[in-house]
């Protein structure tokens, strides 16, 4: 089986995605002319699934691992699942989000960086601090939390991160 491992179109709802055009079959063609098929563009992320499998082509692995979307690791809006997937399945990413922020940060007008906004987890005890930015930790420790950060969530602590964990559908 083949392989593409290119980024994918997801679902952008449909006040976002515009038209969905499956086919030209309404502009006039030539007889006999091959019908062109739609555009990518107007594919949401089922069209772009099913259309890897019927040409025999593997999806991108990180879809397979809870990804909603790939590109860089992780994806700087990953929802809150797919984070707490990235760093179960590879916790030298935090190392690694730590190295970073220490080697951007003293370049930086401020002194220091993240690769988290300062919104992306609930600030300590529920009070908007000012200048606030999470760390890697906090962010690793707040994916394994429920209601707002507040409480451990025990189903996330038995996530199995060795099999298949696609929002996609690609599990099956």
């Amino acid at each position: 089986m083949g392989a593409l491992h290119g980024a994918m179109k997801p679902d952008t709802g449909s006040a976002v995605a515009g038209p969905r055009r499956r086919s030209n079959s309404l502009l006039p063609r030539p007889a006999g002319a091959l019908q062109p098929p739609p555009p990518p563009v107007y594919f949401v992320a089922a069209d772009v699934f099913e259309t890897h499998r019927r040409h025999g082509l593997a999806p991108n692995p990180l879809y397979s691992m809870g990804a909603g979307r790939v590109g860089c690791r992780p994806y700087v809006f990953a929802r809150k699942a797919e984070l707490r997937q990235v760093f179960a399945r590879f916790p030298d990413v935090v190392e690694k989000l730590e190295r970073w922020e220490a080697l951007v940060g003293p370049s930086s007008r401020r002194g220091w960086s993240s690769f988290f906004t300062a919104d992306k987890i609930p600030p300590p005890g529920g009070v908007v601090i000012d200048g606030f930015i999470p760390t890697p930790v906090e962010v690793v420790e707040w994916t394994l939390t429920s209601r707002g950060g507040r409480q451990r969530d025990l189903v996330a602590l038995t996530d199995d991160t060795a099999g298949c964990s696609s929002e996609n559908g690609l599990c099956e």
